[in-house]
């Protein structure tokens, strides 16, 4: 009796642990396939200096980081009123912010130096194993750098 019983476990064991694989674990083919897509989709962006204000409602962020002279500052990935999606970068922003909070940028500058090509001026090249995660990459059309003046919460 004991011995089906364990049986019966290590089956439910090594089920759950197939799930597990074919849900969370992803073939190195298919990792591959994703970063092609995202850095096809980037290799599209144009990077421009913000001229206006402007406001986006926050999808995804990514907070700045870097380490010595690697440097990437923070990215924001918004929707305009317009319902264009867009990508702001702001050198000096350094905290956090939510998904779905409205953001108002001011006017900012490239401060890209060809002299010091590891000080990063363009966002951290991030990808997902999910493509729904990275089609939000590939519906940008337009970097701006620009400077947060405002935010505001509308999920309270």
């Amino acid at each position: 009796m004991n011995r089906y019983l364990i049986l019966i476990c290590l089956a439910a064991f090594l089920i759950s642990c197939k799930r597990f694989y074919v849900r969370h674990l992803v073939s190195k083919e298919k990792w591959e396939n994703e970063k092609l897509y995202v850095e096809h989709c980037r290799n599209q962006w144009s990077y421009l200096d913000l001229k206006d204000t402007l406001k986006i409602e926050v999808i995804d962020f990514k907070n700045q980081w870097g380490h010595s002279v690697v440097h990437f500052p923070s990215f924001f990935i918004g929707i305009t009123s317009n319902k264009d999606t867009v990508g702001i970068i702001d050198y000096d922003f350094n905290s956090m912010v939510e998904i779905g909070e409205e953001l108002k940028f001011a006017p900012g500058i490239s401060r890209y130096e060809p002299e010091k090509r590891l000080n990063g001026h363009r966002p951290c090249f991030s990808v997902s194993h999910k493509r729904e995660l990275n089609k939000i990459n590939c519906s940008i059309t337009n970097v701006f750098y620009g400077v947060l003046i405002s935010k505001t919460n509308h999920n309270n």
